[in-house]
């Protein structure tokens, strides 16, 4: 039970990041058929986290790596936004540096998120001759 807290955190962030960006996106959007279709990293998150229940504790981590980069980028904007409305936010004017950052660098944070996502594709190719996945798993990836 201990263990599946960490779970149960990540699919509660991945939840609430979907809702907070639909609403955005629906202020700015007339129809929330458009913004359900720019929602697709709330998707592939959901996707990782079920995949994760078919890997070995080799890919696990990997998985774990993509999963953190998207909380720690939707953090960030979501902590640059709060300063942006009230530039002495309690707490988080500290990590004004920190949300600057990974502004400037969000690209290169989003690639390396892809980076590992492939390395995964490539890894389970074979990786359930090793015991590393389920055989199927390489099939439903790509």
């Amino acid at each position: 039970m201990g263990n599946s807290y960490g779970y149960v955190v990540l699919l509660m962030a991945i939840f609430f990041s979907g809702i907070s960006r639909r609403r955005s996106l629906t202020k700015n959007f007339k129809h929330s058929f458009v913004a359900a279709w720019i929602l697709e990293e709330e998707a592939n998150c959901f996707v990782h986290m079920f995949m994760m229940i078919f890997c070995g504790p080799v890919i696990r981590p990997f998985f774990m790596m993509s999963i953190l980069i998207w909380i720690f980028i939707n953090i960030c904007n979501w902590g640059s936004q709060i300063l942006d409305k009230n530039p002495e936010a309690i707490g988080l004017t500290p990590l004004a540096p920190v949300f600057a950052y990974t502004k400037l660098h969000v690209v290169d944070l989003v690639k390396m998120k892809h980076y590992i996502e492939v390395a995964i594709i490539l890894s389970s190719i074979f990786g359930w001759l090793f015991g590393m996945c389920m055989p199927f798993f390489a099939i439903v990836a790509v």
